[in-house]
């Protein structure tokens, strides 16, 4: 289980149908999703950890039932000599519709503005407010959420960020492969339409950029996903020749992971109205819900969670 799974899960359930209806536009896909064992060394390793965790939730709703190979459905197309489970409720968030969806809903209210400003230079921040001198505003609170460039930023440059970038591709192939829920087999994979799939990631603790070029780093993360799309191709349950694929998109993001893995958010310590919410890692569509109502209600007088503050001693 990740942690603090059912904490988060609970809050994005309800907060990213919610937004659906409120924007008028489709972005959250509940569905059960798939892992396949890939060894029986990794099947017995399952069942162990999932069978003898004490930690096993109760809650039946938040059950992963393990399924044997003969209980997974043929519409995914690939073989299961060593089974696999199905992980329910799991879901996809499509980021690039809720981000455009979002933004059109803000600026159709004049509530939303872009620009680019130097914080040294452009935000005042003061003992009771801010001011952000090029869009005149003066905010009672200014919240930083800023990934891995809150390290030029002079409140928040200490975050003890551990960055990592990830490399994805989106892939077309004739041999139409699984049904619309999420495969881990050598790799995530997520069905995006007939014929079409994004597979990934990759991890970069070097690379810090989201520039795709000619780079050896970046040749070889294109390199590393091609041969995991191709040991997954490798199972298919009907091998044929037609294994022809286009590599249509080359994407890479770094990820503003912290040393603990766990998120950063709270006040600056000395400017009690400015904050940062910061450190989501790979996980900001499970946790970015739950983590901006807890720094809102800390905005209102309530404490920040010690293991979720930016300065924790750890």
């Amino acid at each position: 289980m990740s942690w603090e799974w059912s904490w988060f899960y609970n809050a994005l359930s309800e907060f990213y149908p919610w937004v659906e209806r409120r924007v008028g536009c489709r972005f959250w896909f509940p569905a059960p999703t798939i892992k396949i064992f890939l060894s029986e060394e990794e099947r017995h390793r399952y069942c162990d950890r999932w069978f003898n965790d004490s930690h096993h939730p109760t809650d039946t709703s938040f059950g992963m039932p393990w399924a044997r190979a003969e209980d997974l459905p043929q519409s995914i197309g690939l073989s299961t000599p060593w089974g696999g489970c199905e992980l329910s409720p799991a879901a996809r968030l499509s980021t690039i519709d809720y981000l455009n969806a979002t933004r059109s809903y803000f600026e159709a209210r004049d509530e939303f503005r872009e620009i680019d400003l130097l914080c040294d230079r452009d935000i005042q921040a003061r003992e009771k407010d801010s001011i952000i001198e090029p869009l005149e505003i003066q905010a009672k609170n200014l919240v930083f959420c800023q990934g891995v460039e809150a390290r030029k930023n002079p409140w928040f440059s200490v975050l003890p960020l551990h960055p990592a970038r990830g490399d994805i591709l989106t892939i077309s192939t004739e041999l139409p492969l699984f049904d619309a829920r999420v495969i881990h087999h050598e790799a995530w994979i997520v069905p995006l339409g007939p014929q079409l799939f994004r597979i990934g990631a990759t991890y970069d603790r070097f690379t810090l950029d989201d520039i795709v070029d000619s780079r050896p780093s970046v040749s070889q993360a294109r390199n590393e996903l091609l041969q995991r799309w191709k040991s997954v191709l490798g199972y298919a349950t009907k091998p044929t020749d037609a294994f022809h694929y286009e590599v249509v998109e080359h994407q890479a993001a770094v990820r503003p992971a912290s040393y603990d893995r766990k998120p950063l958010i709270g006040r600056h310590p000395i400017f009690a109205n400015v904050y940062c919410l910061n450190g989501l890692g790979s996980k900001g569509s499970l946790m970015a819900p739950r983590l901006a109502m807890h720094l809102l209600d800390a905005m209102d007088g309530a404490v920040i969670d010690s293991r979720l503050n930016w300065n924790r001693k750890s």
